[in-house]
């Protein structure tokens, strides 16, 4: 099991909303990739229009944005994910692991069960959000 997420963040880097998942996958690539759908999942929930999603895979950054679908295993996901954002403005950029610690940190969260993360409880009453996050 695999703890996922996607952090959404206005454009002064101010958290808007966050998601994580607990998955079943032995495929570092296919993790990856439903942690950018859920990203897209998050989006789209939101209907923002202009996005820009950062990951720290190169290999899926660059399969999405050419629409190369060369991994098998998340071949259904990636196409998912351009399906997804079809009607949106979206940048893909890679970014260093070292530069998306957040999100490997609430992706742990949900593998040591502590639901919901102490992000989003935090989100809770700091932004009087909780009819919007539950």
């Amino acid at each position: 099991m695999t703890g996922i997420a996607a952090i959404a963040r206005d454009s002064n880097g101010k958290i808007l909303d966050e998601i994580n998942a607990l998955v079943r996958t032995k495929s570092v690539q296919v993790a990856e990739a439903l942690a950018l759908r859920l990203g897209s999942v998050l989006a789209k929930r939101w209907q923002w229009e202009s996005i820009i999603f950062e990951s720290d895979n190169k290999e899926l950054i660059r399969s999405v944005k050419n629409k190369s679908f060369n991994c098998w295993g998340s071949l259904a996901i990636e196409q998912d994910i351009v399906s997804l954002l079809n009607s949106v403005s979206a940048c893909l950029s890679f970014i260093p692991w070292t530069a998306n610690k957040a999100v490997d940190w609430i992706a742990q969260f949900v593998v040591e069960w502590v639901i919901p993360s102490p992000l989003r409880m935090g989100m809770k009453t700091k932004m009087g959000m909780a009819q919007h996050l539950e």
